[in-house]
């Protein structure tokens, strides 16, 4: 079985944007990933120096590709890219090379 591609686009947020609207925001992104092909998994997180990691799960890299086509057409998505400091954009694509899920429920 192949291993996922992760999708890791880490990002500061425009002076004034909250971490409760950039949150909600975000979150507001669901029924789009949840419509892309491919999609496994999402996670976002900021750190302690108000750096955001936005980290995606995908079945392919060609998945991953398609969807971020698909990020730059969707009006939702332009929403949470008004609150971003474009300059801080910084995006990467990885193979997975060891993968475990947990068993527990």
């Amino acid at each position: 079985m192949q291993n996922s591609v992760i999708e890791l686009v880490t990002f500061r947020c425009k002076d004034g944007v909250s971490q409760d609207a950039m949150t909600k925001t975000a979150n507001a992104m669901e029924a789009f990933l949840h419509s892309q092909n491919g999609f496994i998994y999402r996670s976002l997180s900021r750190d302690e120096d108000d750096v955001w990691h936005d980290i995606i799960y995908w079945q392919t890299q060609e998945a991953a590709k398609q969807a971020g086509e698909n990020f730059m057409r969707d009006a939702q998505c332009q929403d949470m890219m008004a609150h971003i400091d474009p300059k801080s954009v910084r995006m990467r694509h990885m193979q997975a090379c060891s993968e475990i899920i947990s068993c527990e429920s």
